[in-house]
């Protein structure tokens, strides 16, 4: 079976599990519903005029192409998405740009402190078997 088949797997099974799936979809809109509002909290900050609906409608398309194994952090991927995806929007090419790379270092400063803890402990540290 390849790594495809079993990731499908995996996340049928927990999806469909009765105790954790609702709380795993619950944490995933959650989290979704958080990267909207960063990067909105980023627009506002930036001066681009834009409605919190838009949002909600444009980045999580711009967020899941990023994700995309494509690129490195999906940089530049995500740039790409995001001004396009923005142009629906009316936001100048240059304004969603300056808005994408604020989002990814946002993303990076995030990651930082896990980033710091696994460089000290010499990636000793090992998952947990269920």
């Amino acid at each position: 079976m390849g790594a495809g088949s079993a990731l499908a797997r995996d996340a049928r099974a927990a999806l469909l599990d009765r105790r954790r799936g609702p709380a795993l979809v619950a944490v995933s809109m959650v989290a979704h519903v958080l990267n909207v509002g960063i990067v909105y909290a980023l627009a506002v900050g930036l001066g681009i005029d834009i409605r919190f609906g838009d949002m909600v409608a444009l980045v999580p398309p711009v967020i899941l192409v990023s994700m995309l194994p494509i690129s490195f952090g999906g940089w530049g991927v995500r740039e790409g998405a995001m001004i396009a995806a923005l142009a629906y929007a009316g936001v100048p090419a240059d304004a969603a740009l300056a808005l994408s790379v604020a989002f990814g270092v946002a993303i990076l400063l995030c990651a930082l402190p896990g980033a710091l803890i696994w460089f000290v402990t010499g990636n000793r540290l090992r998952a947990v078997e269920p």
